[in-house]
């Protein structure tokens, strides 16, 4: 049976379609030995008639200033907030800034988690955002096989929180 290919969760412009683009990717992966870099996918979608040109931008002016929103959203994602009292290494570590809708403003803003903790429609963004995140694992990993006991255990962990928020709220009594 073929592989079936989707964009993720609208990550992508609709304009390459992903049958098409995963299948040609496919190819590519046998050119090259069974692996693929970066470099080769930019390589092949420099020539016109790639079925990979159009998912690129080749505008160098605007593709700079895509890397650059690319980089500045890397920048808040990854930087994280260390807790000194922490008694495991990764567990003391939470993000420093999280993307969340303010009123006033028409589009979804950068603000310090602490910031965000403080006002309770910002703090449940926060909380439906980790649980959408948990999701999101699901959908990356959890339809593999040879992970099934982890996604079982996530479902359980994702479910548990939500109805632990749930109740703290007021949705469930």
């Amino acid at each position: 049976m073929a592989t079936q290919y989707e964009w993720f969760h609208g990550m992508l412009d609709k304009t390459l379609d992903a049958q098409a683009t995963g299948e040609y990717l496919e190819s590519l992966v046998e050119k090259y030995n069974s692996k693929l870099t970066v470099d080769e996918v930019i390589a092949d979608a420099k020539t016109r008639t790639s079925p990979l040109h159009k998912g690129l931008t080749w505008d160098d002016p605007v593709a700079a200033d895509k890397w650059r929103r690319k980089e500045a959203k890397t920048l808040l994602n990854a930087l994280t907030i260390k807790d000194p009292k922490a008694k495991k290494k990764n567990m003391g570590k939470t993000r420093a800034f999280v993307f969340v809708h303010v009123p006033g403003y028409d589009r979804k803003v950068w603000m310090p988690l602490k910031t965000a903790m403080q006002d309770a429609e910002l703090k449940a963004q926060v909380i439906e955002t980790a649980l959408h995140q948990l999701t999101r694992w699901m959908t990356n990993w959890g339809g593999r096989r040879e992970l099934g006991f982890v996604a079982r255990e996530v479902e359980r962990l994702r479910k548990k929180i939500e109805v632990e928020y749930m109740t703290a709220s007021g949705v469930y009594r």
